[in-house]
Formats: structure tokens, sequence, C-alpha cells
């Protein structure tokens, strides 16, 4: 095996930032603004509600796990798109339990590609208090994806990993806590959240194997460290446009601990 240090740097340096997968957290009102459903009638006291959604987010920053005393934390920015499905099963307009399913692809710094893979998570929302057009809740969810990258790019170079048939991936794990108000008027209902996010990236295995492109007999192997989100509190802002009782779209931006952008469609079954 050959270790030679600039390319390790340069796995070490980029590798780790790349997956950012914050994800959508949706209006505080949302278990209370829908009262009927397609099949639901008005005294039901459980209904589902299905989304379809588009969240991508164009920046992020990570830093290493345990963080090195003296040293420049990391600069790395990130790339993530999804597109995913949310289930959302509704108690008595007051709780909401949902699962989100769908695919990540990731891009960063020009550097790392992955194409889509399978991504999910699960949460909850509750709402807190509740007058007839104003709304507070909190929201907790987790998600997850296992990022496969495609190959990498280093100095205008691909190098394509030797141990991919092997199942390297690049696991993300992220848990988010979300308190928000929002303020109901006619169809449009404007929301703003506080928002704390714990993301951490391992890789599996802790060894990455690439084939050097000008060499095909020449494999360089790279040991990885885990990377924590550089950034834990942050806030998001975002609007519901409420069409009678049935269907929601939303769109929210999220800042600081994340940037990112997300627009959503729901229908009450």
């Amino acid at each position: 095996m050959v270790r030679p240090g600039w390319i390790g740097s340069f796995f070490v340096f980029f590798l780790f930032p790349g997956q950012l997968l914050a994800m959508l957290i949706g209006n505080p009102g949302d278990p209370a603004f829908s009262k009927i459903g397609v099949f639901s009638s008005p005294n039901a006291w459980c209904s589902l509600r299905l989304a379809v959604l588009e969240d991508y987010t164009y920046r992020q920053r990570f830093r290493d796990e345990p963080k090195i005393r003296g040293s420049d934390p990391s600069q790395t920015l990130a790339h993530f798109a999804t597109h995913a499905a949310l289930v959302t099963l509704n108690l008595e307009e007051r709780i909401d339990f949902y699962g989100i399913f769908g695919t990540s692809r990731l891009q960063l710094n020009q550097e790392i590609y992955s194409d889509f893979q399978f991504s999910w998570g699960f949460g909850g929302k509750i709402v807190l208090f509740r007058t007839e057009s104003f709304f507070i809740s909190t929201d907790i969810k987790y998600f997850s994806s296992a990022q496969e990258p495609r190959y990498f790019i280093c100095e205008g170079l691909p190098l394509n990993l030797v141990n991919l048939s092997n199942g390297f991936y690049l696991n993300y794990a992220e848990t988010q806590y979300s308190l928000g108000m929002c303020l109901s008027s006619f169809s449009i209902a404007p929301y703003i959240y506080a928002t704390y996010v714990i993301a951490k990236i391992d890789p599996n295995p802790s060894i990455a194997l690439v084939r050097w492109p000008l060499s095909q007999d020449i494999l360089i192997d790279i040991p990885l460290k885990s990377m924590v989100g550089f950034h834990r509190w942050g806030m998001a802002v975002g609007a519901t446009l409420i069409d009678g009782d049935k269907s929601m779209l939303s769109v929210e931006s999220r800042m600081f601990n994340e940037n990112a952008v997300d627009i959503n469609f729901s229908l009450r079954f």
C-alpha cells in the first residue's frame, strides 16, 4: 500500500463534511390547520397526511471530532439535495407523528459526488399553545442516510474507490430540535423557529481504499475521521398557503446552523 501525504490530507479535509442532511421542519400549526380529510370527517380523532417535498441544503460546515487544540476549524462546505415523501399521523389536531422516506444526493466543493441514495427519518410535532390564529409548537426529528460516494476528484484527477463493492459509506445521523410560532391570517400562515441540530458523520469502514488514476497498480489507503456540525444553533422562517381544509403548500428557509430551502405540498386523508 502507498500512503502519500497530500492525498491523505485531501481526504481528511474534504471527505467528512460532505453530508448535509438537516431536514424540513414545517409549520408550527400543521397539526391543527386541516380539519377535514379526503376520507376523514371533521369529528375524526385521527387522520393521515401525505406530503411530497424538495429540500436543498446549499451550505453547512463540519469540523473534526474531537477538535484538535490550536488547529484551524474545517472550512469545508457541502451541498445536498433530497426528494422525499412524508407520511403523518395526526391525533386530535394537536400531535403529529411522521416518517420521512426518500433519496438524497451529495456534492462537496466540486470534489466529492454521489448519486441519489436512500434516506429516511422520523419525528413528531406537538402544539403547546393555540388560539384561533396563533400557534406555538415544538418539533423533534431524527434523519439519516448512508452515502456511498461515486467518485472523488483531486487536482483534476478522478479517484475511484476500490472497496466500493465491499460497502464503503459515510453514515450521517442528525437529531433536530425546534421551537416555533405561527400567526395565521386568512389562507396565509407565516412562521419562525429556533433550531438546535446535532449532526455527525462516521465513515464505515474507517479507511478508504482508492486507486491512483495514472497507474492501476497503485492503491492508496487513507484513514478517515468522524465529523460533527460546526454550528448547532440556527433558525428557520417560512410560510404556508392553506387551500380549504385538505391541502397545504409550504416554503421554508433555514439558516445559521445550515443554509437550506424547502418546498412541500401536503394532502390530508
